[in-house]
């Protein structure tokens, strides 16, 4: 699998929607049990790298819950990002996104 580069976003708290996302580890067992290895990869290379890519722009490896999952439509594939919160309520929001969303700040 090609290696991507993370893009990471802290905003902050949302207010409602993040519950209509699926939950990562549902979404990894779901691609196991059909069988479905590559999704199950990169689910799980991407959710790794992501998370080191968050480490390094300052998030401190804390979270509420597990990171939910987005997809986005690419030319021949979706790509998976992912979201989490933060354990207190004034602490951000982190979007890890394998393409740029530049309506959030880069950091």
């Amino acid at each position: 699998m090609a290696s991507i580069e993370w893009n990471v976003y802290q905003t902050a708290r949302l207010g409602h929607g993040l519950n209509v996302l699926r939950l990562y580890q549902a979404m990894l067992e779901e691609a196991t049990e059909e069988g479905d290895q590559e999704t199950a990869e990169h689910l799980s290379t991407g959710l790794d790298d992501a998370m080191a890519a968050a480490r390094a722009g300052g998030w401190d490896g804390e979270m509420d819950e597990e990171p939910h999952v987005f997809t986005l439509p690419m030319p021949g594939a979706f790509r998976f990002g992912f979201v989490w919160t933060a354990p207190t309520e004034d602490l951000p929001v982190f979007v890890a996104s394998p393409v740029l969303l530049p309506w959030f700040d880069h950091k």
